[in-house]
C-alpha cells in the first residue's frame, strides 16, 4: 500500500447522522425605515451587515404598463449605458469599473430599474454617475442600432428553441397580442423605434415623481445625506400616464401545437398554464403552499412522476409569476417526442388526484418544513435581504404580507389546498402549449 494512502471506515456512510431540530413555526420580516428626500422621492432604507458594502435600486414607473408604444420601456432602458452629455458608454463602463462596481439595469413588466452593489467609500462618486445617466442621457442613434441589431440577431437565435416559442405563445394566449403582458418582441417593433421615441420617454418617466428606493447595508446618516444631495436633485416630472390597454381574454381551455422548422428535433416543450392574481390577492398564499406540493421544489409531484417514475424528463416544475396589476400559473418541461401524449395525460393526472384526494399529513408537512427553509434562506445574510427589500418595494409590499404568507403556509389545512386545486385547476380553463 502507497505510504500516502488514507484509510476510510466505508461503514461510517451506512450510517445516516441523527437529525434532530425544532420545526421552525415564524420568522422576523425585518422592516424598513422611510425618509423622504427633497424632490419627494420615498427611500425605503435597511441598515444590514457588518461589511462596508450598500446595495442601492431605483425603481421607475418605466415598464412595459407604461409605455405607450411597444417595446419602448425595454429599449429606453437598455440605452441608458449607452452614452451621455458627458460621456460615451466606454467611459461609463470605464468609471464604474474603476469604482469595482456594475450597473445593472432591469426592464419588467411593471417598472425599470438601476441596480448597484459598491462598497461604501464609493457611494458618492457612484451616485455622481448615476445623476449623470437620470439626467443626461443622450441616445446616440449609432448605438440604438447596434442594439436594435443585436436584439434581433438573439430572437432570430431564440425561435429556434422549443421553450421561447412555447413560453411566448402561452403567455400571449392568456393576455392577448396587444396586452402588456402578452405581446411579444419581433423584428418589426425592433425597427419601429427610434431615438427620438425613447429619449421622450425617458424624460416623462425617468423622473422623482415616478420613482421610488431601496437602500440596504451599511447605511448610516452620513448615506443618506448622500442619497438626498444627488438624488433629491433628479427632477420632479409628472405623474406617468397610463395608456389604455386592452381587457384580457376570458378564462378558456385551449390547445396549440406548433412546429419548429428544425430538423432531428428529438424533444417537445411542454407549457400549460392559466391566468390567475397578483399577491393581493387572498387565495395567492394559499396556491403558493398548492403550487409547491404540485411542482414547485425538486420533490414535487410533477417531479416524481414525469422524471423519477416516468424517466420522461430531467426536470418538470410549475411556477406562479406574480405581476402588479395580474398573474399567471404555468408548468414546463422538455420531454422526448415519443411520449409527449403521456406526459401531458400524466400532468392532467397529477392535477385531477389534487381535485380529488386530500393530501397526506407527512407529505404536507415536508412541504411545510421545504416552504419554512426557502423562507429562511429569503432572510439570511445581506444578498438574499437586500433582494427582499428590492422585492418588497416593487410591489409596495408591507411586513404583514410575508407574515401572512408564513402564516398560511403553516396553518392551511388538507381540504383548504383540495378546494384551492378544484378552482385553479380546472382543466377547461387551462392553456395547453406543445411545441416540437
Amino acid at each position: 500500500m502507497p505510504q500516502n494512502c488514507i484509510l476510510i471506515n466505508m461503514s461510517v456512510r451506512n450510517t445516516p447522522p441523527n437529525i434532530s431540530a425544532v420545526p421552525i413555526r415564524s420568522l422576523q420580516v425585518p422592516k424598513a425605515e422611510i425618509v423622504r428626500l427633497d424632490n419627494g422621492i420615498l427611500a425605503h432604507y435597511l441598515p444590514i451587515g457588518e461589511q462596508e458594502v450598500i446595495k442601492l435600486e431605483l425603481i421607475f414607473a418605466a415598464g412595459r404598463w407604461q409605455e405607450p408604444r411597444k417595446m419602448l420601456s425595454r429599449l429606453t432602458a437598455k440605452m441608458l449605458k449607452m452614452g451621455t452629455n458627458r460621456s460615451t458608454a466606454a467611459e461609463l463602463a470605464d468609471k464604474l469599473e474603476y469604482f469595482g462596481t456594475k450597473l445593472k439595469i432591469n426592464d419588467e413588466f411593471d417598472s425599470s430599474s438601476l441596480q448597484v452593489f459598491c462598497l461604501k467609500r464609493h457611494f458618492e462618486p457612484i451616485l455622481g454617475l448615476i445623476m449623470e445617466i437620470l439626467t443626461e442621457a443622450n441616445f446616440p442613434p449609432d448605438e440604438l442600432q447596434t442594439l436594435i441589431k443585436r436584439n434581433k440577431e438573439r430572437l432570430k437565435v431564440d425561435l429556434t428553441k422549443g421553450d421561447f416559442v412555447a413560453y411566448r405563445c402561452l403567455t400571449e394566449k392568456i393576455f392577448g397580442s396587444q396586452h402588456p403582458y402578452g405581446y411579444n418582441s419581433s423584428f418589426e417593433l425592433y425597427d419601429s423605434l427610434q431615438a427620438e421615441d425613447l429619449k421622450l420617454f425617458y424624460q416623462q418617466t425617468y423622473t422623482a415623481v415616478n420613482c421610488k428606493i431601496a437602500l440596504s447595508g451599511k447605511i448610516d446618516e452620513q448615506v443618506l445625506h448622500l442619497l438626498n444631495q444627488y438624488l433629491g436633485k433628479l427632477r420632479s416630472g409628472q405623474p406617468v400616464e397610463i395608456p389604455p390597454h386592452p381587457n384580457v381574454p376570458a378564462i378558456k381551455g385551449e390547445k396549440l401545437q406548433l412546429f419548429l422548422d428544425k430538423k432531428d428535433n428529438m424533444q417537445t416543450s411542454i407549457r400549460i398554464g392559466r391566468r390567475l392574481f397578483n399577491k393581493n390577492h387572498p387565495d395567492f398564499a394559499g396556491f403558493h403552499v398548492l403550487n409547491t406540493v404540485f411542482g414547485g421544489y425538486f420533490g414535487a409531484r410533477l417531479m416524481q412522476n414525469l422524471r423519477e417514475d416516468k424517466g420522461y424528463t430531467y426536470g418538470a416544475y410549475s411556477s406562479v409569476d406574480d405581476l402588479a396589476q395580474d398573474g399567471y400559473f404555468y408548468l414546463d418541461t422538455e420531454v422526448g417526442q415519443g411520449v409527449k401524449v403521456d406526459a401531458v395525460a400524466q400532468i392532467y393526472q397529477e392535477m385531477e388526484i389534487l381535485t380529488e384526494k386530500l393530501i397526506p399529513k407527512s407529505e404536507l408537512e415536508m412541504v411545510r418544513s421545504y416552504l419554512m427553509g426557502s423562507f429562511l434562506n429569503a432572510l439570511d445574510g445581506f444578498f438574499n435581504v437586500s433582494n427582499l427589500l428590492s422585492d418588497m418595494v416593487k410591489a409596495n409590499l408591507q411586513p404583514d404580507f410575508f407574515h401572512n404568507l408564513i402564516a398560511v403556509s403553516q396553518s392551511i389545512t388538507s381540504k383548504e389546498l383540495r378546494e384551492l386545486a378544484r378552482t385553479y385547476f380546472d382543466k377547461n380553463q387551462l392553456i395547453e402549449v406543445l411545441v416540437s
